[in-house]
C-alpha cells in the first residue's frame, strides 16, 4: 500500500515531472514557460456493436458457399461414376450372356444405369462403345465395353464453355470373356 496522496497523485506527479521549461521566448518578454508533453493518449475500448452477425455472414459466404458447391459437384461426379461403372459391367454382361440383339440389349442396360443416377437415358447409345475380338458370339471370344459421358458442374452457363471448362468426363471400361462352352447361335 502506497503511503500518502490519493489514488491518481502519481499520474499528475508523472505529468509534471515530463514538462520541462521551454528557454524559447514568448510574445511576452521572453519569460519561460513550461512545455507540454505532446503525449498520445489510448483510446477508448471498443465494443463488439453487433459486429458478430457481420462476420458470421461474412465467414459462411467465404466458406461455407464454396463448400456447399464442391459438395453439389462431387455429388453429381459420383453420380455419373456410378452410372458409367455400372452401364459398363451390365453392358459387358448383356452381351456375353445374351445369344441374340446383344447391343440392343447392351444399350437398355446403359439407359437403366444412367436413369438410376439421374442421367439423361435417351444418350445410352451414344455413350456406348463396344469392341468384340474376334466377334461377340462366338465362344472364347472377348467383349470390351466403354462407357462414357460428361458431367456437368451445377451453375456454370454454357457460354462459358470457351473460357472455363463447364464439364468433367466420366468414363468406364470393362472387358468380359465370352463362355468357352457357350452354345452357338440357334442351338436349342
Amino acid at each position: 500500500m502506497r503511503r500518502g496522496g490519493t489514488r491518481g497523485a502519481l499520474p499528475q506527479r508523472r505529468a509534471r515531472a515530463g514538462r520541462a521549461l521551454d528557454p524559447r521566448p514568448r510574445g511576452d518578454g521572453g519569460a519561460a514557460e513550461p512545455a507540454r508533453a505532446d503525449v498520445a493518449l489510448p483510446a477508448p475500448p471498443r465494443g463488439d456493436d453487433g459486429n458478430a452477425v457481420l462476420e458470421f455472414i461474412g465467414a459462411s459466404l467465404l466458406l461455407l458457399v464454396p463448400v456447399v458447391y464442391l459438395v453439389l459437384v462431387l455429388a453429381a461426379v459420383q453420380a455419373a461414376t456410378f452410372a458409367v461403372d455400372g452401364a459398363a459391367r451390365e453392358a459387358a454382361r448383356a452381351v456375353v450372356t445374351g445369344t441374340a440383339h446383344g447391343e440392343q440389349r447392351a444399350v437398355a442396360a446403359v439407359a437403366l444405369a444412367f436413369d438410376d443416377q439421374g442421367l439423361d437415358p435417351a444418350t445410352a447409345a451414344e455413350a456406348l462403345t463396344m469392341l468384340c475380338d474376334p466377334d461377340c458370339t462366338s465362344a472364347g471370344s472377348r467383349v470390351t465395353v466403354e462407357v462414357e459421358t460428361e458431367v456437368d458442374l451445377p451453375g456454370v452457363p454454357t457460354f462459358l464453355s470457351g473460357v472455363v471448362p463447364v464439364s468433367i468426363p466420366v468414363a468406364a471400361r470393362l472387358t468380359a470373356p465370352v463362355d468357352d462352352f457357350r452354345a452357338p447361335d440357334g442351338a436349342p
